[in-house]
């Protein structure tokens, strides 16, 4: 996995759900209550890995990808306060704390280029609505934005991209469903000029649940794959 998918797959962007197709500024739902549904219980490790998709459950082309990728250091972005938009700011900061399991499955295609994530986050309290509302808040004042990222293990300079973010529709999956486009228009590494990291995350009571898709040129990209994703994690977790 390259160093810019990398990237992409380690943030995640949430914002604000509704029921039917979402986008950033969808009025809240109300959220059922998790005693009764089994998809909201605290996860174990064991669990969530029973939740990520296997090979049986993707689509033809998609394949799980073993690569190694590299972790993010340290990012920031100008105007300050937008690393909530990718659920990496001080309301993420505070939910780590609870958190019980993070696990993390990667994906690629046999013919196209980009990568593909899922991850799952359990934590020994509810997700709170709270982290949909900062990510919401920060999308509408943060586009466009310029991040900037250093790499654990990585002696180059710091990777500056401008980035432009949009709302996507997706069918709702989970008690609060987000998607969103963060397109790539400058980037101090060339290849990467014109990409795009689609989002699609929920949540469903003591789970989160993000799914990332990067691919550059935008061309590439594999329609309706994220939302593919989340649909086979959400099923697993209420079957489960």
């Amino acid at each position: 996995m390259s160093r810019r998918a990398s990237l992409a797959l380690g943030t995640a962007a949430l914002v604000l759900a509704a029921s039917g197709c979402v986008g950033p500024f969808a009025p809240e739902p109300e959220a059922p209550s998790t005693t009764q549904d089994p998809g909201g219980r605290q996860l174990d490790e064991a669990a969530a890995e029973l939740a990520l998709p296997i090979v049986g459950d993707l689509p033809p082309e998609i394949t799980i990808d073993s690569r190694p990728s590299s972790e993010v250091a340290e990012q920031r972005t100008e105007p300050d306060g937008c690393l909530d938009a990718n659920f990496a700011g001080p309301a993420r900061k505070a939910l780590d704390e609870r958190e019980v399991v993070d696990v993390t499955r990667s994906y690629t295609h046999a013919t196209k280029f980009g990568s593909a994530s899922v991850t799952i986050r359990s934590y020994d309290t509810e997700v709170p609505d709270s982290l949909f509302t900062a990510a919401g808040s920060a999308v509408g004042r943060c586009s466009p934005m310029k991040r900037f990222t250093t790499f654990e293990g990585d002696d180059e300079d710091e990777v500056v991209d401008t980035v432009t973010i949009e709302g996507l529709g997706v069918p709702q999956v989970g008690e609060r469903t987000y998607s969103t486009r963060f397109s790539i228009t400058d980037s101090t590494e060339a290849p990467s000029k014109g990409g795009v990291a689609d989002y699609l995350a929920f949540k469903r009571g003591h789970t989160l649940v993000t799914v990332v898709y990067y691919v550059a040129p935008s061309s590439e990209r594999v329609d309706g794959l994220t939302s593919t994703l989340a649909g086979i994690v959400d099923r697993n977790l209420t079957q489960g």
